[in-house]
C-alpha cells in the first residue's frame, strides 16, 4: 500500500460515500488509509473496515456546510471523541 497521504478532500467524501451507494472497494481503500494514516496510535489502529464505520462514521451529528467549511457538532456523550479528535488532527498534518 503507497504511504502517500490521500488529498483532504477525499476524507470529507467518505463520510457521504455509502449514502451515495458507493460501498465496496473504493470505500474500503478509503477507510483503509484513515486507518492507516488517521488512526495509528489510536485503539482504532487494528480495527476492522466495518468497526471504523460504524463507531467513527456512523454518529448522529449535526452537521453545518459552508463554501469553505464542514463543521460537525458531536453529541456529549459521544465516547470516542479523543480518537476522533485525533484522526482529524493526524489527517490533517498529513494533508499539509
Amino acid at each position: 500500500m503507497p504511504t502517500s497521504p490521500i488529498p483532504q478532500t477525499w476524507y470529507a467524501y467518505l463520510l457521504a460515500l455509502p449514502h451515495l451507494g458507493i460501498t465496496g472497494s473504493p470505500y474500503y481503500v478509503l477507510v483503509c488509509a484513515l486507518r492507516r494514516i488517521g488512526l495509528k496510535h489510536t485503539q482504532f489502529a487494528r480495527a476492522s473496515c466495518g468497526t471504523i464505520r460504524l463507531k467513527l462514521l456512523k454518529i448522529g451529528a449535526l452537521v453545518r456546510a459552508s463554501a469553505r467549511r464542514i463543521k460537525l457538532a458531536m453529541p456529549s456523550a459521544f465516547p470516542y471523541q479523543a480518537e476522533y479528535r485525533a484522526a482529524h488532527t493526524a489527517l490533517t498534518a498529513a494533508a499539509a
